[in-house]
């Protein structure tokens, strides 16, 4: 398999433990960054973009927390930010 398909089966489960463990609020899970584009080295990240509805202040970084630490070999989200719109 190329590393582009593993890169895209990894974010589609990532997509489906976020959307797991916060559904109500999730409107969108966007893929950014080298790998969305196909040229991601063997040590670049996996940038993903979550778009939710009305986050406590600590709600982003919940949110992908919750979903990283059971995927075998990867590490914890190294940040969480926070925007609001209005």
């Amino acid at each position: 398999m190329s590393p582009l398909h593993t890169d895209l089966g990894l974010a589609r489960e990532l997509a489906k433990r976020i959307l797991t463990a916060d559904r109500p609020r999730v409107r969108r899970i966007i893929l950014f960054g080298s790998r969305a584009r196909g040229d991601a080295r063997p040590d670049s990240d996996l940038d993903l973009l979550v778009v939710i509805d009305h986050a406590p202040a600590r709600g982003a970084r919940e949110v992908s927390a919750g979903a990283l630490p059971a995927v075998p070999g990867r590490r914890r989200p190294g940040r969480a930010v926070r925007h609001e719109r209005g």
